[in-house]
């Protein structure tokens, strides 16, 4: 019996417990590689249903999905993407006025310094912005004396459009809105460093000059000052800023944006449909939405709604939905119901509100709509209605660099390090985790 012990199991005395015999006890080495390559045949197929799944969820993913999950997680804040157009998420997402703590909160808000924006502003600031940007468009009484200055400043422009002189003709005709004067000449080059510097700032791609942005401010400030009977207080950073940011810079941003897409689209016309562009108010809106629909200036909108339990994030990657959406059909917009286009001679109403399902789409709805849609769209027909009749003309993407939306995945390595670094920041001034690390060092030193 003591001769056969290695090879049974073996009772431990008094416990009736029974171990099986180890692997000293002459176990063969079949046994065990059998059991082995078991473990990892089970393991490497977890493993690749791991990935499976992985893939299956983020396949559609790209960079800016995974730095709003990212802040998303350390937040702790529960985020949800539309990337597919959905009139009733959008609908819900409109309704709420409050853009959460992402970017921009943490990025818009630094890069738009040394002045606010009403788009990006929330709380106490949003409500001053809102209230001055009113009475500014109150005083400037811009339905009566926009269309008069366009034209003097198209008559006045060069024969053919590119970037530059797009620019040029959109700070001419709103400086004189605003201020009564016409554009000083030898203020135009640093206006145009000045943009560009807010520019490169809001697309993430770099740090602006912040001396350009400043003498933009204080060019405008001393323009302010000499309106005769002085509207407007120079020193209140509300007031410049409802000037300066929807009325001025803003639009020498996007307009360019748009037009770029413009200029994509109008040879895919008919020679009649081009010349009804040129020619016809409500054809030329029409054309300019469904350039906005497919190729909006803004990438990503954002807002904290609330939840079932407290509130989640919805992120909106208008610049995704409007790659996926349907292809450019004008004629969407021109189904529509337009009031009093033909009851005052030639006078024109743009389509009323929601009568398109992608109408809040362009200029947004709720407490945060565009205070300046119709300013803007009237802005944006006048020009392209001067230039469209002919593709030799009208070359707005000669020139358009940096930009919001049209070039985005054209830039450096340096670049595109530069927007990671703008989610690392992110991450840093709202997350839980560095939280105990802020108390200490604060976030004034983390700039965009």
């Amino acid at each position: 019996m003591l001769e056969n012990a290695s090879n049974c199991t073996s009772p431990v005395m008094g416990t009736g417990i029974i171990f099986p015999a180890t692997a000293s006890q002459n176990v063969s080495p079949e046994v065990l590689l059998g059991g082995s390559t078991s473990l990892i045949i089970i393991s490497l197929l977890a493993f690749a249903s791991l990935c499976i799944f992985l893939y299956s969820f983020f396949k559609n993913w790209d960079i800016a999905d995974f730095g709003f999950a990212i802040v998303s997680a350390f937040q702790l804040q529960p985020m949800t993407f539309i990337k597919d157009f959905d009139a009733k998420a959008m609908s819900k997402m409109f309704q709420s006025s409050d853009k959460g703590n992402f970017l921009e909160s943490n990025h818009a808000q630094d890069a738009w310094k040394p002045i606010l924006s009403v788009e990006s502003a929330a709380g106490e600031d949003w409500q001053k912005l809102r209230a001055a940007l009113l009475k500014v468009l109150k005083q400037i009484q811009w339905q009566e004396r926009l269309q008069p200055i366009l034209t003097k400043v198209l008559e006045d422009a060069e024969a053919v459009l590119d970037c530059k002189q797009l620019k040029i003709i959109v700070m001419k005709v709103l400086f004189e809105l605003v201020t009564g004067n016409a554009l000083p000449s030898d203020a135009i080059g640093n206006i145009l460093k000045g943009v560009d510097a807010w520019t490169v700032s809001l697309a993430g791609k770099g740090v602006g000059d912040y001396a350009a942005k400043a003498w933009v401010l204080k060019f405008m400030q001393e323009a302010v000052e000499a309106m005769p009977e002085r509207p407007f207080d120079k020193d209140d950073i509300y007031t410049m800023s409802a000037i300066m940011q929807p009325l001025f810079v803003s639009p020498l941003i996007n307009v360019p944006d748009v037009f770029a897409v413009a200029e994509k689209h109008l040879p895919g016309l008919s020679s009649e449909e081009r010349l009804q562009v040129a020619s016809s108010p409500i054809v030329s809106e029409a054309f300019l939405k469904e350039c906005l629909r497919i190729g909006h200036p803004f990438p990503i909108i954002e807002r904290r709604v609330p939840g079932m339990v407290g509130s989640y994030q919805i992120t909106c990657r208008y610049d995704v939905m409007c790659q996926s959406g349907p292809g450019f059909d004008m004629s969407r917009w021109l189904q529509c119901p337009v009031s009093g286009a033909s009851s005052h001679q030639g006078g024109y109403s743009p389509p009323k509100m929601g009568t398109c399902p992608y109408e809040n789409m362009l200029f947004g709805a709720g407490p945060r709509r565009c205070q300046g849609k119709e300013l803007a769209l009237t802005l944006m027909r006048s020009i392209l209605m001067h230039y469209a009749d002919s593709s030799h003309k009208f070359q707005p993407s000669n020139g358009h660099g940096i930009s919001g939306r049209t070039n985005d995945d054209i830039g450096s390595a340096a670049e595109d390090l530069h927007k990671g670094m703008v989610i690392l920041k992110t991450i840093y001034k709202t997350s839980v985790i560095c939280a105990p690390l802020r108390m200490f060092t604060g976030t004034s030193w983390v700039g965009h």
